[in-house]
């Protein structure tokens, strides 16, 4: 029987067939693993709960996979590349919080230039240069071969391809925590209603996210019957179970007959296995991005003002302390760290000092501020501090 071509060597195929990897013990005549491996549950007791890690609270969980699905033109990719800014740069995804991380995109109906033009206009109303974007890395792949999993005939089970590997690899060298896919189908070459290809497929995407530890968004179109009956999906009802969060973007409806607003969308979670499901985010198409409706929480633009606030605030408080001899310190939980320094000295400016300690380690990331020595003691013993990296010592 010939391997089919698209086939990884056993120990980096993260699922499906019946090779087993290199290290995972034992095995049967027919190839399986011949002993479970088991935790007891009781082991448990008396450690720390693990806490649940979110990209955007209730909405992408890190090391999970989440679908997002609308109607052609309706602006999921818009979206989509929202969401890596609003990663990038540590700033509010659609008014809810979102954390501040590298991030890998791959887009299969745009090219470079476009994704450029639309990634300019974001910048542009986030009130950043696209130099601000450094932890984006992202590919135009219009008319390449993009499928992660090539299915044999039947009973042949199915392999990763080379480009699925390619992805996870260029993952883990960044230290990517989002991982976007647009859209689903270049992705998927398998049949959308065959329950067991669907479920390889989200397999897959899972072993990406578990591999990387990142959230993996990937975008899907919805049938014409899954538009009509609001469920947002296509093919098997699979596709519902394999992701554990799903979100469905719409127009609103206008029950009332009045004029329907062409730039109103509706964000709607369709599935939350870790958060609320119902929820609605009311937005607005306005300026090349889509923003929230007021009564979903923060504006971004408002967002971003209080970020640069808070690091001149603390860019300025570095040089004040410096320059007095009295250096401050960066581990948060110090009483002499610098964020609770500029809140005990009156020098927040309305601030909390969450958010003076947010724009702190975004200057550190940005090699703006580094930890050093910034004077001597009476004895010369070095005094460590925060300085900026061109402040020498003092």
């Amino acid at each position: 029987m010939n391997r089919n071509p698209y086939s990884a060597p056993p120990e980096e195929t993260p699922f499906g067939g019946n090779r087993r990897r290199r290290d995972s013990g034992p095995a049967n005549p027919n190839g399986l693993i011949a002993r479970l491996e088991t935790v007891c549950a009781a082991s448990w007791a008396g450690r720390p709960v693990p806490e649940r890690q979110w990209l955007v609270p209730d909405l992408l969980p890190l090391r999970n996979v989440t679908l997002l699905t609308g109607d052609g033109g309706l602006g999921k990719t818009l979206l989509a590349l929202q969401l890596l800014a609003s990663s990038a740069l540590g700033v509010p995804w659609l008014g809810r919080e979102c954390r501040r991380v590298k991030t890998l995109g791959i887009f299969c109906e745009d090219e470079d230039d476009e994704l450029h033009r639309r990634l300019a206009d974001i910048a542009s109303a986030y009130g950043v240069d696209l130099g601000d974007l450094e932890h984006i890395e992202i590919a135009g792949r219009v008319g390449e071969d993009n499928a992660l999993l090539a299915f044999g005939r039947p009973g042949e089970g199915a392999d990763a391809t080379p480009f699925f590997h390619s992805i996870r690899n260029r993952a883990r060298e960044l230290g990517a925590e989002l991982i976007v896919l647009d859209s689903l189908y270049d992705f998927f070459p398998g049949n959308e209603n065959a329950r067991t290809e669907v479920h390889r497929f989200g397999g897959l995407l899972r072993s990406l996210a578990l591999s990387t530890g990142a959230a993996v968004l990937v975008c899907g179109h919805p049938s014409r019957a899954g538009m009509a009956e609001g469920s947002g999906l296509s093919g098997s009802t699979a596709w519902n179970a394999v992701v554990r969060s799903r979100l469905y973007l719409t127009k609103p409806s206008n029950d009332d007959g009045a004029p329907a607003d062409p730039d109103a969308r509706v964000l709607a979670t369709k599935k939350a296995n870790y958060g609320p499901v119902g929820s609605d985010i009311g937005l607005t198409w306005q300026g090349g991005v889509f923003v929230p409706n007021r009564a979903n929480g923060p504006d971004i633009v408002d967002r971003l003002d209080r970020d640069n606030h808070a690091r001149d605030i603390v860019l300025a408080a570095v040089d004040r302390f410096n320059a007095q001899g009295r250096p401050a310190v960066a581990a948060p939980a110090q009483a002499n760290s610098l964020p609770n320094r500029i809140a005990k000295e009156g020098l927040s400016h309305g601030l909390k000092k969450a958010e003076l300690q947010r724009a702190m380690v975004a200057l550190f990331d940005r090699g703006e501020l580094i930890t050093g020595v910034v004077g001597y003691h009476a004895n010369r013993t070095p005094r460590m501090g925060v300085r900026r990296p061109d402040g020498g010592e003092k």
